[in-house]
């Protein structure tokens, strides 16, 4: 298991990287059920690093698409 901190660095490396995650898509990469992924993405909601949609989060930063280069998936995204 990973520690909560672990838990939201995961989840906000995931939207930094796509800038759309599903909380399925969440649950299965941290390993927990789809209901613990929504506690773990809260906080993180709360404090405006992620935005709350239907079926997952998005990144505030996000319009419509990640930045092009966090796309690519080039190291120091």
């Amino acid at each position: 298991m990973i520690r909560a901190s672990k838990y939201e660095a995961a989840i906000l490396d995931a939207l930094n990287l796509r800038g759309r995650v599903t909380i399925n898509e969440l649950a299965g990469q941290l390993g927990v059920s789809g209901e613990t992924a929504w506690r773990h993405v809260e906080p993180l909601v709360k404090k405006g690093l992620a935005i709350r949609v239907h079926g997952g989060v998005t990144a505030p930063f996000l319009s419509h698409k990640a930045p092009f280069h966090c796309r690519l998936k080039k190291p120091g995204c």
